[in-house]
């Protein structure tokens, strides 16, 4: 009763944006664990990974994540391992280990369906493949508004809504953007919430739209609603978030730093980012830009474009392409067209022999 009664009062403080219901959540896991009480243990650990990251307390995640994680594998907590599992990719996604976190959350939502949990992990790795030009980003970031929604929960509606507002304002549709940030918005009005509301009015100070930042908005998201483009930035550095590092020295409109922001941008492999830095470059009169990074070969497949090109090279047709990987047809048929001009051939056959060239 006493490790319940502190779950509760840990997670409500850290859902007011209170930092002290940590330790209460850490106490509750301690007491529930040395009385063999698997049910609360778990959950204090996920309720204490969630409240961290949702207060940006991201350097305090660690132990906690890794804890949760080998406790739910052992005791087959399957639904908070999820949870757990979609912040750890979210948080390596934070921290610049792009390919790490989309190898995990692709692991994360080939498994078994979660039902309505699976918002975090759709949300998430449609995030990262919206940053990556990646088209199946489309499709998860639809799947993971519609399952958040279902939740009701503030903190998945505002990761979806964060999540579809970023694609949008990378698209270069600010209007639209404006329209997906109207719901989150409200529902992150609250305590507690601060640092998704900021997020969603960085995306819409972005897109132009008129915006100040609230009382009690995290720093790294006033400072650049503000202008300061290098407060911002040198916040998210201490934080170690290259991406956006590098989209607050795009934000300065100078040479130097939009110059250094495009390595970082393509060195992370966001595609939509760094074709807007580089538009915005060649506004300035730049002419000589650094050539856009090629990951994984010399053709500029994607990754996801030379996973398509590994199963064509093994025979599967487009439809069993798309069974394989859990995404419709018709993105499977996007992926097989990029492709083929890409390598600059006509035929599936063709493409396979060139597999062999890339390492396919």
């Amino acid at each position: 009763m006493i490790a319940h009664s502190l779950n509760y009062l840990g997670y409500a403080l850290l859902d007011l944006g209170d930092p002290e219901g940590a330790a209460y959540l850490r106490r509750s896991a301690a007491v529930a664990r040395a009385a063999a009480h698997f049910e609360y243990t778990q959950r204090a650990y996920t309720n204490l990974v969630q409240g961290l990251y949702r207060l940006g307390r991201f350097s305090e995640l660690d132990r906690p994540l890794a804890d949760g994680l080998a406790y739910a594998r052992e005791y087959g907590f399957a639904s908070h391992e999820y949870n757990l599992e979609a912040h750890r990719c979210m948080l390596l996604t934070l921290r610049g280990r792009w390919d790490e976190a989309e190898a995990g959350l692709r692991r994360l939502l080939a498994g078994e369906d979660p039902g309505v949990l699976a918002s975090s992990g759709l949300s998430a790795l449609g995030r990262l493949l919206a940053r990556r030009g990646d088209p199946d980003a489309e499709g998860l970031l639809a799947r993971a508004w519609g399952t958040a929604t279902r939740t009701n929960s503030v903190q998945a509606i505002a990761l979806a809504g964060i999540a579809r507002v970023e694609s949008a304002w990378l698209a270069g549709d600010h209007r639209a953007a404006a329209e997906l940030a109207r719901v989150p918005l409200d529902r992150s009005a609250g305590r507690g919430a601060e640092r998704y509301h900021g997020e969603l009015l960085r995306y819409l100070a972005r897109c132009g739209h008129p915006v100040t930042a609230p009382a009690g908005c995290p720093p790294e998201f006033a400072f650049g609603i503000g202008g300061d483009w290098r407060g911002a930035a040198a916040l998210w550095q201490s934080i170690g978030a290259s991406y956006e590092h590098a989209l607050e020295l795009a934000d300065s409109g100078r040479r130097p730093e939009l110059l250094a922001a495009l390595g970082e941008l393509d060195r992370l492999g966001a595609q939509a980012a760094a074709t807007l830095a580089r538009r915005e470059l060649r506004r300035l009169g730049v002419t000589h830009l650094p050539r856009r990074g090629t990951r994984t070969n010399p053709a500029g497949l994607t990754d996801r474009q030379l996973e398509v090109l590994g199963l064509l090279a093994e025979g599967l047709t487009n439809a069993e392409i798309a069974d394989r990987l859990v995404v419709s047809v018709r993105t499977v048929d996007h992926h097989v067209a990029a492709i083929l001009a890409k390598l600059n051939v006509t035929s599936r056959r063709e493409a396979a022999r060139a597999a062999d060239n890339l390492g396919g």
